[in-house]
């Protein structure tokens, strides 16, 4: 079992296998119907991960699925920048997880 996954396309997740994470290349899936796209990271999120980084492009194809699993402590699913660079959805995320853990933003701008 890995404790890390990567999901994402190839040429962004391939350098994460030398460090030991489970990769799953995701490219093209988004032609793929709604519902297959859902089973399949379902079979990925119940496959006993402790943290699976996802490429933005494709966390938000899933973010509805995980509304529905956001009281559940494992898998930490972590959006990563894109190859073309980031939309900031990992950023937002880890500051919506940091609020949770710790009760404040600890991200704000002072004023």
């Amino acid at each position: 079992m890995y404790d890390l996954a990567i999901l994402g396309e190839k040429d962004a997740i391939m350098g994460f296998k030398a460090l030991g994470l489970k990769i799953y290349d995701w490219s093209g899936i988004e032609e793929q119907e709604e519902s297959n796209i859902k089973r399949i990271f379902l079979d990925i999120y119940n496959a006993e991960h402790k943290i699976i980084f996802i490429t933005e492009k494709y966390f938000m194809l899933i973010e509805n699925i995980l509304a529905e699993r956001e009281q559940q402590v494992f898998p930490v699913v972590i959006p990563i920048p894109n190859p073309e660079g980031s939309q900031g959805i990992g950023l937002k995320r880890l500051r919506e997880y940091v609020i949770k853990a710790v009760g404040a933003d600890i991200f704000a701008e002072k004023e």
